[in-house]
């Protein structure tokens, strides 16, 4: 697949990624989080990791509300009514594209420019979790 038809699948799975993310918002055009996840979010972590998940919660810990709502976005875009594009990658597809995003936070980071890093690391951060949602 090129990078023009990339662009385009990922652009068309917009729509999925915003109606998993629901009102709070916590995913962006290019899968950086954003805003905060609301109160009462459900996570999708089983076992001994939902009795972890709702100790620091109930601590008032708002990064697990917002890594839940992530891996809802991740989970819907691979789901059976998820993104075509997402779905089609594998663990193999994903190296270019975790390599590139690394180096685009890199490269942010040593720019200065706070906004911008914090956008690329949630590429990075995005990417990463796409990928291990497939093992």
């Amino acid at each position: 697949m090129s990078p023009a038809e990339e662009r385009v699948g990922a652009a068309a799975c917009k729509a999925t990624a915003a109606e998993a993310a629901g009102s709070a918002g916590c995913v962006g055009a290019a899968g950086s989080p954003r805003g905060t996840a609301e109160q009462g979010s459900v996570p999708l972590v089983h076992g001994a990791a939902a009795n972890a998940d709702a100790a620091v919660d109930a601590a008032g810990n708002p990064a697990v509300h917002a890594f839940s709502r992530l891996f809802a976005v991740v989970a819907a875009l691979r789901g059976a009514h998820g993104c075509p594009w997402d779905k089609d990658q594998t663990p193999l597809s994903m190296r270019h594209n975790i390599v590139e995003e690394a180096f685009e936070a890199a490269d942010a980071i040593s720019g200065g420019n706070a906004a911008h890093a914090r956008e690329e690391l949630g590429d990075v951060l995005f990417d990463v979790l796409l990928s291990a949602f497939m093992y």
